[in-house]
């Protein structure tokens, strides 16, 4: 058992073996607190005051709506007191509301309780920690972009150095245990103990023994004594707490609320108070409703995944566990490390060391193993450090399932509750890292650029209205609200939430994370595992070489010329017993049970097991297993023993090292390296003849190295992993759409070099030769490269020269785990980075570095693979996909069903769509805001405002339908060669932006000119001063809102079309049927508006039309529709008919001119243009 004092420094200890320093992500900082009943009122005082501001304000709406409809005012004394009392509380409310964001409940909370010194006496443990996202760039921002953003990462500093934003602060109570009273808290599902040597809390690190045969020791002296002593027990109980993982359940509502505390929807809440306030009801509705549903999806996702992961962490079952001398059923929550638990069929509850007995485990649900896996006791003198990776084959883990056992078996509890292989998957699932996209880092420079013209429009209202006006400040801020639009954030989870759902219903591809799909469609690099994911499950037998063949002296293409034998009827005896005993099989229900390779060799002989005896087919017994030494993987041999032969089998290389060299061709290493790069898995198999008058009691103790020495080599066993049927049409689609894609496999490096090739890996596009293949080795200790078709050695420099011409010739770098190991230490790993195409032999560990140092490099990565010893990768990379339904698999933000990597292609697509679809909605947004702002200024200095029905139609139909049609855009059902833009500050989108802003102002501000030159034209008041501009309705009966109206809506409704162009990444514009019919709808009503009136429609937008009085002296028939009486001189608005179709023209070009210049000019010889000019600067990559 570990020693607690020292515990803290593995606590804070980093990735990189660097003590965690306070500041550093990661780092925990603890603060003890005690409650106090005055503190403890101020703070409900407090919520109270917040949630009073509230009500005030919705008093004082309701006390405005009752004077403007009724006159009659019920709790202020008047229209002025109304307006002025809203404007001072609402500032009070949002100073409040932002306290309360930048501090957090948590630490606000800690604001009103007494800090206390004295650690054990702490009723409560606030635990500050520093979170940094990783960053997701391809760091190929212009000059002007990177110093705009240089500035906001300043001020967020500047900011995080006085306000604290990039801490996270959560409070906790202080328990103590029942038994030695030890103070104790939980803080992400890990038990903090307290330790009076640290004078601190820290998880404790409950240690049982450390080498194989340490723990072989302890279950026999803990059986011996009888297991663990009730005080024991609950003694380890205490520390560690129980075998369960506690993760706190999450109601919906309470998703909800933290999801609604963000920023944005603190101004989304702000701007609405003010809408809801000034008439304008009816949109603060709509606007409501669509921001609560974009967060009510947003949290749906959240609370899925927190029901499942909460699912998936519960479990709960009986156990048979020795205590006090007996063996007694307990609840599995009791357990603790160092219990002797029985083997029984059913799930494991903890992480155990099997001591006694073999055991067959179902590990799918864990690992993703589709085939049962046999376990086996840990040996007693094995002096090797108990290894959760190398000695898989002895632990059973936590959430796997005893399908069969022999009798008496039991083993030995390591680790529970959250400490468990399972526990530490499920807490990466509960606290992913988050990542920072680079869309999201310009969307602050958007930000702040838009809240700049923002202020330049606040300012510019005063200015036209007059300072001493209280409507004014409600104008101004109702332009901000314009400008900066409350339904940005809606338009990015739009677009996800449909990807999604496309995902979901077309490719059975399930997402748990929505930003990530966007993030998808970036993807740069996707490495890809090989078993499984490339290739079919398992293996099948290719066929046998007998080290007796004679095979022909062809240095290069030997291997190609060596003969498999196939028919196992032709076999030598030697070869049929070998072949069919040297396993580690069992049967159970008419199943075989074990290593996938055993399955297959066993399979391709025919013959039946029957516990330890070999029938074969005809039915007579061929052999019987009296012993077997299984496979070890630092030997990477196995051994059997059988009656009157023994055999071996295990790796090519180490069987080769283990036989009488006079027994070894000397073609084997050439053939058996060869039919590697054929894609063969090869072992070796040899034997050996023990004295007939050995006993059965000695072969019992027989030392391995005696049995696996001085063999004779019978010859290489040779598998086949064959590709799925559709990897090299998804690989081939991936490249095509400028996705590099490399493999990173546990496999031989030699077998990865050759599926790469077979499934189009290693593409050759743009070169006159395919790409020259180059491995790096450990030999003799020593780093070596060589050619992997003619093996010939390479030195470093030969090898610096091939990478220095890989833009002229095509080059593939191979390394083996070891080879990686080393490139890594010299600093080379970094260096030809990019130049590598497989990596084999690759540790779960190593996986991940690959993975994290693509994503150093400034690559947005993605990782396929099938959810077991790849989970870590896949957890790391920006964009992770696992092949599996397996738990393990739910760590990737994304999994599929159908298993195929075609998923990977559909995910890239529809990113890619969602992404361009994000986009589409953000520019919208961005037009809507400055074709909002220009409308609005020339407004307020003629003194009107657009009809009220107007604005609904805009802000309520045009803007909510045009972002959900955008949406519904299509996803090309191919990949293009090139990657949508993820800058939101780009030239091709500024420039668009810009122009398309041009163009709309100049139509505006001419359309007015043309207005003033009309015979018939009466201008509205000049002076704001003289009018009542709070009652807004009223000022647009006249032809100034008309003319603007009849210019603008047109455009509101064009904006989006502009961006509706599929391009490259979505369907053409026609395809996406929703906005077609959107946009005509739209247009058309528009179309009658305009030209047609006075009637019931054009009355009800009070367009083309006037008092009921005034159109009937003006020769109209009498209106059947009721209608309020128009507030102006003339009483009407009515255009001549000649000039509304002029009108119209006028509109319509507009609309056509921006439609051409966007298709033409700015996706056409602009894009060209731009990217000529200011070409992207990322790191070369070649496909």
């Amino acid at each position: 058992m570990s020693d607690a004092g020292d515990v803290d420094a593995v606590h804070h200890v980093g990735a990189n073996g660097r003590k965690l320093q306070p500041g550093d992500p990661g780092y925990l900082h603890f603060d003890y607190y005690v409650d106090h009943p005055f503190g403890a009122a101020a703070f409900y005082v407090s919520l109270a005051f917040t949630l009073y501001l509230q009500v005030y304000l919705g008093l004082n709406v309701s006390d405005y709506y009752s004077s403007l409809y009724t006159g009659h005012i019920y709790f202020f004394v008047s229209d002025a007191l109304i307006a002025s009392s809203f404007v001072g509380v609402w500032h009070i409310m949002v100073l409040t509301l932002i306290i309360w964001r930048l501090g957090g409940v948590v630490s606000v909370r800690a604001w009103f309780r007494i800090r206390v010194q004295d650690v054990a006496d702490a009723q409560y443990v606030a635990v500050t920690r520093k979170v940094e996202a990783i960053q997701a760039t391809d760091f190929s921002e212009s000059g002007i972009v990177k110093k705009m953003l240089s500035v906001v990462h300043a001020s967020e500093r500047l900011a995080d150095k006085y306000l604290k934003l990039s801490l996270v602060v959560s409070a906790h109570r202080v328990l103590r245990s029942p038994h030695i009273g030890v103070p104790y808290f939980y803080y992400n599902c890990i038990r903090y103990v307290y330790s009076p040597i640290a004078a601190t809390f820290h998880p404790y690190p409950y240690s049982i023994g450390t080498t194989v045969a340490s723990y072989a020791a302890l279950a026999t002296a803990t059986e011996a004594k009888g297991g663990l002593p009730a005080d024991e027990s609950a003694k380890r109980m205490d520390l560690v707490g129980r075998n369960e993982i506690d993760i706190p359940a999450r109601s919906f509502w309470d998703l909800w609320t933290e999801e609604m505390g963000g920023w944005f929807y603190l101004y989304q809440g702000s701007c609405l108070w003010v809408w809801y306030w000034f008439a304008y009801w009816q949109m603060g509705v709509v606007l409501t409703i669509v921001i609560l549903i974009a967060s009510l999806i947003k949290t749906r996702v959240r609370y899925i995944s927190h029901k499942r992961i909460r699912m998936l962490a519960t479990m709960s079952t009986t156990v048979k566990v020795m205590r006090n001398g007996a063996w007694a059923i307990v609840d599995s929550g009791d357990l603790v490390p160092g219990d002797l638990v029985a083997l029984v069929p059913g799930k494991v509850a903890v992480d155990l060391v099997l001591c006694q007995g073999q055991a067959v485990l179902d590990e799918s649900s864990l690992t993703g193993e589709s085939r049962p896996i046999r376990k086996f006791a840990v040996p007693d003198n094995d002096q090797a450090t108990l290894s959760m990776v190398h000695h898989k084959r002895h632990l059973l883990l936590a959430g796997t399932s005893v399908m069969q056992t022999d009798e008496g078996a039991y083993g030995l509890v390591l680790k529970t509750n959250i400490n468990t292989s399972r526990g530490q998957l499920i807490q990466k699932m509960l606290h992913p890292q988050p990542i920072k996209f680079v869309f999201d880092e310009q969307l602050k420079v958007v930000l702040m650029c838009m809240l700049a013209w923002g202020v330049v429009c606040f300012c510019l209202v005063f200015y036209e209205m007059g300072v001493n006006s209280i409507s004014s400040w409600f104008y101004a801020l109702f332009i901000i609200s314009e400008v900066i639009s409350p339904l940005l954030p809606a338009v990015l989870v739009a677009g996800q939430s449909v990807a999604a759902d496309r995902l979901v219903k077309k490719h059975q591809v399930f997402c748990i994370d929505l930003p990530r799909i966007t993030m998808s469609g970036k993807t740069q690099v996707f490495c890809f595992d090989k078993t499984g994911t490339l290739t079919k499950e398992g293996l099948d037998m290719w066929g046998f070489l007998p080290a007796t063949a004679r095979v022909p002296d062809v240095i290069e293409n030997v291997a190609m010329e060596a003969p498999l034998q196939a028919d196992v009827a032709t076999f030598d005896p030697l070869v049929r017993i070998g072949l069919a005993t040297s396993h580690s099989l069992t049967a159970h229900e008419s199943q075989l049970l074990g290593n996938p390779v055993d399955v297959a060799m066993f399979e391709f002989t025919g013959c039946a097991l029957e516990g330890d005896d070999v029938a074969a087919p005809t039915g007579e017994t061929v052999a019987r297993i009296v012993r077997r030494y299984e496979f070890v993987h630092s030997r990477q041999t196995m051994a059997v023993i059988v009656e009157d032969v023994k055999n071996a089998d295990g790796s090519y290389e180490k069987i080769r090292d283990r036989c009488t060299p006079a027994t070894v061709p000397a073609w084997y290493d050439l053939v058996a390296r060869g039919y590697a790069k054929r894609g063969g898995y090869v072992l070796a198999l040899a034997t050996k003849t023990l004295p007939n008058a050995t006993p059965r009691d000695a072969i019992a103790v027989l030392d391995r190295e005696i049995v696996e020495s001085d063999l004779t080599l019978v010859g290489l066993v040779v598998f086949r992993n064959t590709l799925k049927t559709d990897t090299k049409d998804a690989i081939e689609e991936l490249q095509r759409g400028l996705c590099r894609t490399v493999m990173i496999t546990g496999d031989n490096v030699f077998t990865g070099i050759y599926i790469a090739r077979e499934c189009g890996l290693s593409p050759s596009h743009g070169y006159e030769k395919p790409a020259r293949c180059v491995y790096a080795d450990m030999e003799d200790g020593q780093l070596v490269w060589r050619d992997v078709d003619s093996e010939d050695k390479l030195s470093a420099d030969d090898v610096q020269v091939l990478f220095d011409r890989r833009n002229v010739e095509a080059l593939d770098l191979a390394a083996s785990g070891a080879a990686w190991a080393q490139l890594s230490a010299t600093g080379l790993a970094d260096k030809y980075l990019l130049a590598f195409r497989v990596w084999g032999r690759m540790a779960p560990e190593q996986k991940i570095d690959v993975v994290k140092r693509h994503m150093d490099a400034g690559l947005i990565v993605a990782m396929c693979g099938d959810g077991g010893n790849d989970c870590g990768a896949l957890n790391a990379a920006h964009v992770g996909i696992a092949l599996s339904e397996a738990e393990a698999s739910i760590v990737a933000p994304f999994s599929s069903k159908t298993k195929s990597v075609q998923s990977c292609v559909s995910l890239v697509a529809e990113g890619r769509a969602a992404l361009a679809s994000s986009f589409a909605g953000f520019k919208f947004l961005v037009m809507y805001g400055m074709t909002m702002s220009s409308m609005a200024l020339t407004m307020y200095y003629f003194s009107v405002v657009l009809p009220q029905n107007i604005w609904i139609m805009i802000d309520g139909v045009i803007v909510v339908s045009s972002i959900y049609a955008l949406t519904q855009a299509k996803a090309l059902p191919h990949l293009e060669p090139r990657r949508p833009t993820a800058q939101l500050l780009g030239p091709q989108t500024v420039i668009s932006i810009l122009t398309h802003t041009a163009i709309n102002w100049t139509f505006l501000f001419c359309g007015i000119y043309m207005l003033f030159q009309q015979s018939w034209f009466l201008c509205n008041e000049f002076d704001a001063s003289s009018i009542d501009a709070g009652k807004w309705w009223l000022l647009g009966d006249n032809y100034e809102s008309t003319i603007i109206a009849s210019i603008v809506v047109p455009q509101f409704t064009n904006n989006a079309a502009i961006y509706n162009y599929g391009h490259l990444f979505r369907r053409s514009w026609f395809s996406n049927y929703v906005y077609v019919v959107v946009y005509l709808g739209l247009m058309s009503t528009i179309s009658v508006i305009i030209l047609t009136g006075p009637n019931a429609f054009t009355c009800l937008f009070r367009v083309n039309c006037g008092t009921a009085s005034v159109l009937e002296s003006l020769g109209y028939p009498a209106p059947t529709w009721k209608m309020d009486a128009y507030n102006s001189i003339l009483g009407h608005n009515l255009m001549p008919q000649w000039f509304r179709w002029q009108l119209w023209a006028y509109a319509a070009s507009n609309v056509v001119l921006c439609l051409l210049v966007e298709r033409f000019a700015i996706l056409g010889s602009v894009n060209t243009w731009v990217r000529t000019k200011w070409p992207l600067k990322r790191k070369a990559i070649h496909v």
